[in-house]
């Protein structure tokens, strides 16, 4: 069985904390992260909490996407447009190039311009995530001239010799 991650908003009075848990194979519930324990810590045994809860993005999926993103912006030529820019830039980039999870604001002048939507944990589910990070593959594969059936078969591999590595904490 693997572990679900929550994504949790505890209401203990006025004080709302985010906090994550993790269901563990016994079926009960534990912090996920330092930030969560801290939280948890603080509970008094006998308080009763009020919990609003969806399931989490995969923080391993997320860390997957900076990685893929971090291949162009770290590793490509010197010459490339995505050489030293932020993977986040990258990721908007491939969101704007194909309309995807895109919102329009309005500049003093009252044109409208596209701007990417935030993938936070908090603002996007897995799903629309996921609809994004399949184009990341694409657009990386294309910018670095790989088979994006290679990069997706052999991405491990391209991490460790490139040394972008998938931290295994969130």
């Amino acid at each position: 069985m693997h572990e679900e991650i929550y994504n949790v908003r505890a209401n203990n009075g006025n004080d709302m904390r985010k906090l994550f848990l993790v269901k563990n194979k016994s079926g009960g519930l534990s912090p996920y992260g330092e930030e969560s324990e801290d939280i948890v810590k603080r509970w008094k045994v006998g308080n009763f909490y009020a919990l609003d809860y969806r399931q989490a993005r995969s923080p391993k999926h997320h860390r997957l996407v900076f990685g893929l993103a971090g291949l162009v912006t770290k590793h490509s030529a010197e010459n490339n447009y995505w050489h030293g820019k932020p993977e986040r830039q990258f990721i908007e980039a491939v969101q704007l190039t194909y309309d995807i999870e895109i919102e329009y604001i309005m500049d003093m002048n009252g044109e409208m311009h596209k701007k990417a939507k935030s993938i936070s944990f908090e603002n996007m589910d897995e799903k629309t995530f996921r609809g994004i990070s399949d184009l990341v593959f694409k657009e990386v594969s294309r910018v670095l001239g790989l088979e994006e059936s290679y990069l997706r078969e052999n991405y491990e591999e391209i991490f460790e010799d490139t040394k972008v590595f998938l931290k295994e904490s969130a």
